[in-house]
């Protein structure tokens, strides 16, 4: 009996130090994002000082300091083996209510955690357009997370607690253009309506302006139709990015600058984009004059836009 006792004080005292270790961890982790995020943050305004030296009277530079706020968030693109683990965790008799409807709405917008269930076979994120002034991204790593066959997978007999014992030590990271050159961002042009593979180096960061920086600039920037697609046939892999979204104060005003707003919308319709994409623009990316009207807010235009592809009865609805 005395032995058992001093085992049990050594496995809580043990699993204590690995509590904390995990806390520091953490700490740590925290810090490096916040110094990365702030770097982010600095080429976003430099990109935008670029843009007020080239277009007469932008001051994009000055509407994202006036913010005094930046979103950084770590985005997960789920593999198949995570949706089986959820799928499992989901069913099991220690997952709680509340904690499977928790898991059943990590599905969502730009900003979430997106979920096979969520898109298109070979998506992990459909076709939408960031409604920021810019979008601040890392290349992607792409993981790795089990090496197993997973046409051999029954969700409902994963042992998850076996499962991570038995794997922690497989992951791996991989080369962003592993697979086939490209970090798996796909861009639809609108001068041409052709689709684009972003190729781009590991050192480098990616800006996408977003509608609110087209709406401010009179269209002389423009926001870019974009989705994120899976690898192809591999199932397995995983999508890890850090994203900075940089945007306008929730009051700022959304005015079209230059000429007629009449012209505002013409860039997002699917109209300027051959047949073969026109349906299915129209059937995913609610177009922008329905979510903007001249003079609004930006929490105004970004409630919309979230609505009209998220939220109950949205576009991009999940339900």
């Amino acid at each position: 009996m005395e032995s058992e006792g001093a085992n049990s004080r050594s496995n809580d005292w043990k699993m204590k130090e690995d509590v904390e270790d995990f806390h520091n961890e953490l700490h740590q982790l925290g810090s490096i994002y916040k110094r990365l995020g702030k770097s982010m943050v600095d080429v976003g305004l430099l990109v935008a000082r670029i843009c007020d030296m080239a277009i007469p009277g932008v001051q994009l530079e000055e509407t994202i300091l006036e913010a005094c706020t930046a979103k950084g968030r770590l985005i997960h693109y789920h593999s198949l083996v995570d949706r089986l683990f959820l799928k499992a965790f989901s069913s099991s008799n220690i997952c709680k209510p509340n904690r499977r409807k928790k898991v059943n709405q990590v599905t969502g917008g730009p900003t979430s955690v997106v979920t096979e269930a969520s898109v298109c076979k070979d998506m992990w994120q459909d076709w939408h357009f960031d409604y920021g002034i810019f979008t601040v991204l890392t290349v992607p790593m792409f993981l790795n997370p089990l090496d197993i066959d997973l046409n051999r997978v029954d969700a409902a007999s994963i042992d998850l607690k076996k499962s991570r014992v038995e794997t922690s030590d497989s992951v791996r990271g991989l080369e962003p253009n592993a697979f086939h050159k490209h970090i798996g961002l796909k861009v639809l042009i609108p001068l041409d309506g052709c689709m684009a593979f972003v190729n781009v180096p590991p050192d480098c960061l990616i800006v996408q302006v977003g509608e609110c920086a087209q709406i401010l600039t009179g269209g002389k920037l423009q926001a870019i139709a974009h989705c994120v697609c899976r690898p192809p046939n591999m199932s397995d892999i995983s999508r890890e990015t850090f994203v900075v979204f940089l945007q306008p104060a929730w009051h700022k005003q959304l005015y079209w600058s230059g000429s007629s707003v009449d012209q505002s919308t013409s860039s997002h319709s699917a109209k300027d984009f051959n047949s073969s994409e026109q349906n299915s623009l129209e059937s995913k990316i609610p177009a922008l004059d329905s979510r903007w009207k001249n003079g609004c807010t930006f929490a105004d235009f970004a409630k919309e836009t979230t609505k009209q592809y998220y939220g109950t009865s949205g576009i991009q609805s999940t339900k």
